[in-house]
């Protein structure tokens, strides 16, 4: 075989498979070795295997650098695998993969089968948190001892160069940072891909990129299905603290093309907190519920609350009026974001201009709230169903909005229902909460 024929066969470049084979030849050639014996050789099981898999292993040098990944799947917001796969196979191969959520009996548990996905499959009154928890340890593990990883995930995850985390949650952000800590440490740390539905991130996704880039983090976007990347065909338009669903093309506005910059955000947050709307820490967002109070009381509107069009909003009303004198927060109105369920706060209720439950409102402080509320969700209905078990329903429906504001309330009968009911006042009042309450049971329909 010619030296430009192995070179060729090589691709061309000078791999240590060539060079093997070159010195061979040279061999062969100085040492006028018979080539019927060199023929032979090459017959050998032994001889051929070796050679063809060096080649081999050459031709596939380029698939060698991708990184081996190990996916783990946040259950609780990711609704099915595929698309999340999908979006992962220019980045590597995934060698391990790990599905953590509460229910065994959903479309991502029944999808994890089909794509030979580990299920971890966790029993708890506080799911979200131990759910959160099992990711972050597994996580902690890969990073920081492989041989344990080993021996819990599989063999795979000592070969792991890459950790894709598949969630809606930003929490993670937390762990991120601690990475970045243990890296500046000199200790070495898996790549992270931050596996994220594109819906979600469409809006935000520059300012993402910034903060993820500053922690050595790679943003992967994902469509949740084939018509993802088309613009939803409804949004739901707030006007004087009452929501509606209309088409897309009811306003005449470029909600997709619009783009803020992080220090864009940043900005508004904290003429937001001046004003009083606002009081989280995380300065890279905008809250919804901030938006609608700020944008209601100044009566700047309608407030586009589905798509996410609210953060945008924001900005260009402080950047178009710098020297308008903005109305602070009078602290009695009360923004209420209704949901099915975790997998519908973007949207609320709703589903399209003709399918939709009770839609978000802004109601204002009154000695009735809880009961107008309760009223308006579904709980209390003009049957006369008495308030305190319509504070339990709503209780035990929205146990883990309620835990997140670290509000505790008993249904037990420990705390009487004035108690219960003032817990629940302060909570639809907190201005720590994002307002999410599931609406009761059985409520389809605007009853508006």
């Amino acid at each position: 075989m010619p030296l430009r024929l192995l070179k060729r066969f090589h691709g061309g470049r000078r791999t240590p498979a060539f060079l093997r084979l070159s010195a061979c030849m040279c061999f062969f050639t100085c040492f006028r070795v018979n080539p019927p014996s060199f023929c032979g050789a090459w017959s050998k099981p032994g001889w051929r295997q070796w050679v063809m898999q060096d080649a081999k292993r050459c031709q596939t040098t380029e698939m060698t650098r991708l990184e081996r990944i190990a996916l783990l799947i946040d259950g609780d917001h990711v609704r099915y695998a595929q698309p999340v796969i999908d979006s992962l196979r220019d980045m590597g191969c995934i060698v391990l993969s790990r599905l953590y959520t509460t229910n065994a009996q959903g479309n991502i548990t029944a999808e994890a089968c089909k794509f030979n996905i580990t299920p971890i499959v966790i029993a708890s009154d506080d799911a979200k948190e131990i759910t959160d928890l099992q990711l972050t340890w597994d996580m902690a593990m890969l990073c920081m001892n492989k041989t344990l990883a080993a021996r819990v995930m599989g063999p795979a995850a000592k070969d792991v160069t890459a950790i894709a985390v598949a969630t809606s949650d930003y929490n993670y952000f937390t762990v991120f940072e601690q990475l970045q800590t243990i890296q500046s440490l000199g200790m070495w740390t898996p790549k992270v891909f931050f596996v994220k539905p594109w819906l979600e991130v469409r809006h935000r996704e520059q300012r993402l990129l910034e903060q993820l880039s500053a922690l050595n983090v790679v943003l992967v976007p994902y469509n949740t299905t084939q018509a993802s990347q088309k613009q939803p065909n409804f949004c739901i338009i707030m006007e004087n603290g009452a929501s509606k669903v209309h088409e897309r093309g009811h306003l005449q506005v470029d909600m997709e093309g619009a783009r803020v910059s992080l220090g864009q955000v940043q900005k508004a947050v904290a003429q937001l907190k001046e004003l009083g709307y606002c009081s989280h820490t995380d300065e890279t967002r905008v809250p919804r519920e901030a938006a609608a109070r700020f944008l209601y009381v100044n009566r700047i509107g309608p407030v586009v609350i589905y798509p996410q069009f609210f953060e945008v909003q924001v900005v260009l009303a402080f950047e178009s009026s710098p020297e308008r004198t903005w109305i602070p927060d009078p602290g009695d109105l009360v923004y209420i974001h209704p949901v099915k369920g975790t997998a519908s706060r973007e949207r609320s209720t709703a589903t399209s201009t003709t399918n939709h439950g009770v839609l978000p409102f802004i109601l204002h402080d009154s000695p009735r709230l809880v009961e107008d509320v309760l009223t308006r969700l579904g709980y209390l209905l003009p049957s006369g169903r008495d308030v305190e078990v319509a504070i339990d329903l709503f209780c035990d429906r929205n146990l883990k909005y309620l835990k997140m504001q670290g509000m505790q309330p008993s249904t037990s009968g420990a705390f009487s229902a004035e108690h219960r009911k003032a817990i629940l006042h302060a909570a639809l009042k907190s201005p720590r909460g994002l307002q999410y309450w599931r609406v009761a049971a059985g409520v389809i329909r605007d009853k508006a």
